[in-house]
């Protein structure tokens, strides 16, 4: 006959410790709140995996199907993806790009255990912005049409660029208002539906200047009170040199070494942890005539293809980290400046010992050695 109740269970004292340890480390997970604690929808990474997830993707739309087989490819890097599917012309008008919403799309990356956040971009100039903008009742309208557009997916993306281009400061401090005004309260309406919300700005390497003359003013973006509030801030890693200046390394290992300097240290300002900062790395370069003109973009892929059938050298910069090579094209000598997979290792160094997050801009147009030989290796600290 059974007894009527168990037996006490008599407890080893290895047990015990491993028992008291274990309500240690939950009751400081709980303390700690949800930067460490999982949280709940599709871009949840159970167990281990989780580490090695630490990369947001963009799927540009007029490149989305190459991106996004190359994501997929690597999905074991990705936490999020986001294709740019949207774009705002208006107070509540968001216009769909080619592709949006491309259920197959979204379908793959859930199914590989990636969270899915649209890219929302601009389509309004800096003027129209602000006319906009500027009455509070416009810009709760604009978030609430953006609540809509979220509701089919895991959050949003916001990459608001062209409002940057002004020589007036009082206009630049108009921008920076209205747009970290939207930015919380559409992170503050994400998260209460339990939806994610990230922030992609342009790169920022010192504070606002004293007299700004512009043509483009990237202190519109205010760091420090974005951080309080976004899941990611999306640092635009990219253009130390860009199609309009004098030739030069895209993205140095000097210059990305300021700009997350300035990212982290933002974060460190307002109490954020620095993995809230995202350093999205360049998988592209420009190829510039001499001894002056305007540079073309092209992708790593494309620069390595063009110098193989050139038969070009390329030269190792050991300050800048980067390769360039230069040719001649119908009389005129030309240089291109890119990076690739090594190139890429030493930024990643520099954003790993800050402890911040990285990105990609764009998978689909990388070297592809740059995934086993940087990003991998890079996932597993």
């Amino acid at each position: 006959m059974a007894p009527d109740r168990a037996p006490r269970r008599r407890w080893s004292p290895v047990a015990r410790r491993r028992v008291r340890l274990l309500a240690v480390v939950l009751g400081v997970a709980i303390l700690l709140g949800p930067e460490l604690r999982p949280k709940v929808g599709p871009e949840i990474v159970q167990g281990d995996e989780r580490v090695r997830r630490t990369m947001g993707a963009w799927l540009p739309y007029w490149n989305t199907q190459a991106a996004y087989r190359t994501v997929l490819r690597n999905a074991d890097l990705f936490e999020y993806a986001s294709p740019f599917w949207y774009q705002t012309r208006g107070v509540t008008t968001i216009r769909p790009r080619r592709g949006a919403g491309n259920g197959d799309v979204v379908s793959g990356l859930r199914r590989e255990g990636l969270a899915v956040l649209p890219t929302v971009t601009l389509g309004l100039n800096t003027t129209q912005w602000v006319t906009a903008m500027r009455p509070a009742a416009n810009r709760r309208a604009h978030v609430s049409t953006l609540m809509r557009l979220a509701s089919r997916y895991d959050g949003l993306d916001l990459d608001y660029e062209s409002f940057t281009k002004t020589s007036d400061a009082r206009v630049a401090n108009q921008v920076r208002f209205t747009f970290t005004d939207i930015a919380r309260d559409l992170c503050t309406r994400l998260h209460a539906v339990k939806k994610r919300c990230t922030i992609t700005v342009m790169a920022r390497t010192r504070p606002a200047p004293a007299k700004f003359r512009g043509p483009y003013a990237a202190w519109v973006y205010d760091y420090p009170t974005l951080l309080e509030f976004t899941d990611r801030l999306r640092v635009m890693a990219y253009h130390e040199h860009g199609a309009g200046s004098r030739p030069g390394p895209i993205a140095g290992t000097t210059w990305v070494r300021r700009v997350v300097r300035y990212a982290t240290e933002a974060a460190d300002r307002v109490g954020a942890p620095r993995s809230r900062v995202e350093i999205a790395l360049p998988a592209y370069g420009f190829d510039w005539p001499l001894p002056r003109g305007r540079g073309k973009s092209r992708t790593t892929a494309q620069m390595e293809a063009l110098r193989t059938r050139l038969g070009a050298e390329r030269t190792w910069d050991p300050v800048a980290e980067e390769y360039s090579f230069r040719y001649v094209q119908n009389g005129v000598e030309r240089v291109a400046w890119y990076p690739e997979a090594r190139s890429t290792q030493h930024k990643l160094d520099v954003i790993q010992q800050a402890g911040a997050r990285y990105g990609l801009w764009y998978p689909g147009g990388e070297d592809p050695a740059v995934w086993d030989d940087a990003f991998r290796p890079a996932s597993t600290w």
